[in-house]
């Protein structure tokens, strides 16, 4: 009888814990649940990442949400990649609207094809966008950094952006880098001069 309900109440913790942290439904490559892109963009995205992942088999997956329910981003990217059943073959470009976390991961199987300074470029490339232009600009630039968007008259997406990459410090996330970098140097000057 105990046990019984010792098992009852670590099923119910559990439950309560998964429903503490909702993973959004995954609708398709663009899924905009801080209701910050438009209808057309999320349209024309739709249907390039589709024929992008019929013609390469690499899967990318755009997420917006208003938080990540108290998450660090690792453990929100990885309950993500596993309620969407994303496999080594994926991108997910992810944005926290609250805790201003724009995140990108990839599949195991992209080790190779997209390293790690391709993702930091991309990432660049949407804080440079958000500091002068829409969420909209910020998805474009970012995921034409990623995979080359061609550049067809009439669809709004951009071709591959030039190597000159943006500067990091620009946009609206320049106060939380400088803030970090004196938060660093106070917590230097207390441990090792004070």
């Amino acid at each position: 009888m105990k046990l019984r309900s010792l098992v009852m109440v670590v099923v119910l913790l559990l439950i309560m814990s998964v429903a503490a942290h909702a993973i959004p439904v995954r609708s398709g490559h663009v899924n905009d649940y801080g209701a910050k892109l438009t209808v057309n963009l999320i349209a024309q995205m739709e249907d390039f990442l589709d024929e992008y992942e019929t013609n390469t088999g690499i899967d990318v997956n755009i997420l917006l949400v208003q938080n990540m329910e108290g998450m660090e981003v690792e453990g929100y990217d990885a309950a993500i990649t596993e309620a969407w059943a994303l496999d080594e073959n994926h991108i997910l470009l992810l944005i926290s609207l609250d805790e201003s976390v724009i995140h990108i991961s990839k599949g195991d199987g992209l080790e190779e094809q997209f390293p790690d300074e391709l993702l930091e470029a991309a990432l660049n490339d949407m804080i440079t966008a958000l500091s002068t232009s829409t969420f909209d600009g910020a998805i474009r630039q970012g995921v034409g950094r990623l995979i080359g968007l061609p550049a067809e008259s009439g669809s709004g997406l951009p071709s591959r952006p030039s190597d000159n990459g943006p500067n990091l410090f620009d946009g609206p996330f320049r106060l939380v880098i400088l803030g970090g970098a004196l938060a660093l140097s106070l917590v230097f000057y207390f441990l090792f001069l004070a």
